[in-house]
């Protein structure tokens, strides 16, 4: 699995043309796995969500705007 994934980054790499390989690519390839740890944070955050939603009650025309 480890080599499929190492061939796949390969792949990818050679992809990549030498005039769009620069700092602003490298440093947004080094915050990638912050990006994925953050996703798979929010998923565990959002479990359960949909048995504790917040019903707002509607008919209340005392709000004028």
């Amino acid at each position: 699995m480890g080599i499929l994934l190492w061939l796949l980054g390969l792949a990818v790499a050679m992809a990549i043309p030498d005039s769009h390989a620069d700092r602003q690519l490298s440093g947004a390839l080094r915050k990638v796995p912050g990006l994925a740890a953050g996703m798979v944070l929010n998923l565990f955050r959002l479990r359960g969500v949909n048995k504790r939603f917040i019903h707002t009650e509607h008919g209340d025309e005392s709000v004028v705007n």
